[in-house]
């Protein structure tokens, strides 16, 4: 399960939408305001690593392995002006942000986000960036966005069950807690 928190105010459709998409079990938290430390007030933006900190402290109060973060501020990484999402490879947390994904529709909005969602999420599962016609794709444009396909190549997709299996068994074993009769129980958080 994957915690999946709104960053400020983020429309409540575009979190239903992350119920549909494959391989990936989503627990929403309460709506949590971005970190007043990661605001740049010389970029007037959000910077990405201390939002993944933040991410992180929460989604491990909460008992979480991986949490995503979404918002509609713009963010940005080390030198970058703005990114359209960043995650710790194989790691925590990731985060994504709205604010540069706007199109001439609705729809292409909602497959940029979607896709920018997909992308960070196969990042926190291990997967790196890909050359196929990958959801994986490096974009540094919303247009190579709009041209990558809504899913992974076979390659990643192999990889991320593979890693979606280790981190469940991981998961399961860490909230096993022996009895004194030698079972188990899982304990939900």
């Amino acid at each position: 399960m994957i915690a999946l928190v709104p960053l400020g105010s983020v429309d409540e459709e575009l979190i239903d939408l992350f119920f549909k998409l494959p391989y990936f079990d989503f627990s929403v938290l309460d709506a949590s305001p971005l970190p007043n430390s990661a605001y740049n007030s010389l970029k007037k933006k959000y910077d990405a690593l201390k939002i993944l900190v933040f991410l992180k402290k929460l989604a491990n109060s909460y008992g979480f392995l991986k949490v995503l973060g979404i918002t509609s501020e713009d963010v940005y990484y080390g030198s970058s002006l703005s990114v359209f999402g960043c995650a710790e490879l194989n790691g925590t947390s990731a985060v994504i942000s709205t604010c540069r994904l706007n199109g001439v529709s609705r729809c292409i909005f909602i497959s940029r986000v979607l896709k920018e969602a997909l992308h960070e999420l196969g990042h926190l599962f291990g997967l790196e960036h890909c050359t196929n016609n990958c959801v994986m794709r490096f974009c540094e444009r919303v247009e190579q966005i709009d041209a990558k396909r809504l899913g992974y190549c076979n390659d990643c997709r192999r990889k991320l069950e593979e890693s979606i299996r280790s981190v469940t068994q991981t998961s399961l074993a860490r909230s096993c807690i022996p009895h004194s009769k030698g079972t188990c129980c899982i304990s939900s958080h």
